[in-house]
């Protein structure tokens, strides 16, 4: 799989982790999802850096950056670079009845729908 098909995926299982939910369930994202959160953390990590190479730091805005044309084509570049590199992860479902008590945008649960099982 591409890292671009992994980062909804990964975009999901964070916003279900940010839920309230009992430890139990908590516990069997958190382990089922464990490669996904590391590719994710990596690609975040990859992404700042590009961000802080290409990019000027916005003097009006904390924590934003802005970028020169010519900055901002290498930086897109090497981001669809990066998005187009192969990644591994093993197999995971989440139980339906794990999650159906919390409150999730409809999209998230469209991009979790293949590793979704109902038991």
């Amino acid at each position: 799989m591409k890292l671009n098909e992994l980062v909804p995926i990964g975009t999901a299982v964070k916003e279900l982790l940010a839920k309230p939910m009992k430890a139990k369930t908590a516990f069997k994202i958190t382990v089922a999802t464990k490669e996904v959160r590391e590719h994710m953390n990596e690609f975040d990590s990859q992404r700042e850096k590009l961000v802080k190479e290409y990019g000027t730091p916005s003097e009006t805005q904390q924590g934003m950056y802005t970028f020169a044309v010519d900055k901002g084509a290498l930086f897109t570049k090497e981001l669809e670079d990066l998005l187009d590199e192969e990644v591994t992860i093993k197999p995971f479902t989440i139980k339906v009845t794990d999650i159906e008590d919390l409150e999730v945008q409809g999209e998230t649960i469209a991009v979790l729908m293949p590793y979704l099982v109902e038991e």
